[in-house]
């Protein structure tokens, strides 16, 4: 964006841009940073099973997790980039499927909705997780619905691709940050604090 202003002499040609900055540091950047810091919360404060040998269906399904969320944060940027708009266009539509597809492979690898993860520790923290991932859920549904919509030719309503990203942004995204910053500024036992 800066080189563009540069060449072309016009500061606004950054904001140009800004579309596939916000691709990039929500998804490319919070959703990897969820996910990656998840693994390693979420047996330690939710008593979530690590994935690996005990939990075989999860060290399964998290690496095409974390590949769809990158491909998906590669296609948004770039739809966002060559495309000049952050909708309407078919790499859009196609990051909005493969990052639907990286929440709900992480989903059902970790399952945080499990009664195990309620009753273990700090249970307003379980919620607000609950809640977060509710949230991320939400957005999946919501992406590959406009998405699908807009493959398929029909026109698809901008409100459904807005309210996803709302669902990402406010709904994953914050309430995630907000949970762990409350639960990092609770921690009672050195024990947590070293298992992190």
């Amino acid at each position: 964006g800066a080189l563009a202003a540069l060449r072309s002499g016009d500061v606004d040609a950054v904001a140009d841009f800004n579309e596939s900055i916000y691709a990039a540091a929500l998804f490319g950047g919070a959703l990897s940073w969820i996910q990656g810091m998840f693994l390693r919360t979420g047996p330690v404060f939710l008593g979530l099973a690590e994935p690996g040998r005990r939990n075989r269906f999860a060290a399964v399904a998290v690496r095409p997790a974390l590949a769809f969320g990158q491909t998906g944060a590669l296609s948004a940027v770039l739809g966002a980039m060559i495309v000049g708009g952050p909708v309407d266009n078919p790499l859009t539509d196609v990051s909005l499927f493969l990052l639907s597809a990286s929440v709900v492979a992480f989903v059902a690898a970790v399952r945080p909705f499990r009664r195990a993860a309620r009753g273990h520790g700090d249970r307003d923290f379980a919620r607000l997780i609950a809640l977060a991932f509710a949230a991320a859920l939400l957005f999946a549904t919501l992406g590959a619905s406009y998405a699908a919509m807009d493959l398929a030719g029909h026109r698809a309503n901008k409100l459904l691709y807005d309210g996803a990203r709302h669902a990402f942004t406010l709904g994953l995204v914050t309430t995630m940050i907000f949970a762990m910053a409350g639960r990092i500024l609770a921690l009672k036992h050195p024990s947590e604090a070293c298992a992190l």
